[in-house]
């Protein structure tokens, strides 16, 4: 199996990504006023290059005409009146390669955008979201992956735009992820997001499985012991499965439940999964193929509102169940 994001320390976050600064939740009028604010630099830098791009492309199709035409007339001239081969196969070379060139050079601006939209604008999006960091290539390591016991057979991994942070002294890691079963990334096992947190204290006794995932329950089935939810409203969407029964504490109640369900309709219903291990570890998996950070077309303007704001509220969902687990710090199993 092959694995595309940088590998963090199996269970360990980057401490040096991470930093100091604490993630936080923004109220809705600042959000709005800093997201009004950097959709505009992104709608500058779009405008700028797409003048850029639209005028190369001009002055390359006129090269292209001239020297298309240039080259068809030469190749005439030397073959038919001259009766030189080699100036006229060098005539029509000529014609064929500065169009080449020109259209490679037109498409600069295009290039330059799609780069400096990941290197400049989705580092600032981060921290209007929740004061994160961003990288466009790290994400949970393969290892750390395998660990959580969901995860469905794949060749190749891909992770990318992540954010990374801290809330509550608890670390946060997500990102898009990709599993296929082909070399080819064709046939896809999964496409979403992945997360993952360290909690600072021991507080989940073997591993348990929350799922709404049909697949998921029957990997977790195989291995672990299914467990009942005696809150009605989510025992119809959720199937539970743990390792130690008996070590099961009080954690898993109708608060934690909730945030989770709100996860799930926050993601349009998605088949969200979340495993509890190693005593401190979260990892939460939820499909949803929509990539919510390319950068559209060029010439059509920057669209990235809605899925802010879905970010947003998706990392809101995530220090929400932060919360909730934090009532139970001074109850840590051995």
């Amino acid at each position: 199996m092959s694995e595309s994001p940088q590998s963090d320390a199996v269970f360990k976050l980057e401490e040096n990504t991470i930093g100091n600064a604490e993630v936080e939740r923004l109220d809705e009028a600042r959000f709005t006023r800093e997201m009004e604010q950097l959709v505009q630099k992104a709608e500058d830098l779009r405008l700028k290059q797409m003048q850029n791009y639209r005028a190369r492309k001009m002055l390359s199709s006129t090269c292209t005409i001239l020297f298309v035409l240039g080259g068809a007339s030469g190749f005439g001239w030397f073959f038919l009146v001259q009766s030189n081969l080699l100036y006229a196969v060098a005539s029509i070379l000529i014609g064929a390669l500065v169009p080449i060139l020109t259209n490679i050079w037109s498409e600069g601006p295009l290039k330059s955008y799609y780069k400096n939209y990941k290197s400049m604008f989705l580092p600032r999006l981060a921290k209007v979201v929740g004061n994160m960091r961003y990288s466009p290539s790290k994400g949970i390591s393969a290892k750390t992956l395998a660990r959580t016991g969901i995860i469905p057979p794949h060749k190749h991994y891909h992770a990318e735009d992540c954010f990374i942070g801290r809330y509550k002294n608890v670390k946060i890691i997500l990102s898009e992820a990709r599993l296929a079963k082909d070399e080819n990334n064709i046939d896809l096992a999964f496409d979403g997001i992945f997360a993952l947190m360290e909690i600072n204290n021991n507080v989940f006794g073997g591993k348990t499985i929350i799922t709404a995932d049909e697949a998921t329950s029957a990997l977790a089935s195989q291995n672990l012991q299914a467990i009942s939810l005696t809150q009605p409203n989510y025992a119809e969407k959720f199937n539970a499965y743990t390792s130690s029964p008996q070590e099961l504490g009080s954690w898993l109640d109708k608060k934690l439940l909730k945030e989770l369900s709100e996860m799930v309709s926050l993601f349009d219903n998605a088949s969200l999964s979340a495993v509890f291990f190693n005593k401190k570890y979260i990892f939460v998996m939820i499909p949803y193929s929509i990539d919510m950070f390319e950068p559209s077309h060029i010439s059509v303007p920057v669209s990235i509102r809605q899925h802010a704001l879905q970010c947003k509220k998706e990392i809101e969902q995530l220090l929400s169940i932060i919360d909730v687990l934090e009532l139970y710090k001074d109850k840590e199993v051995q």
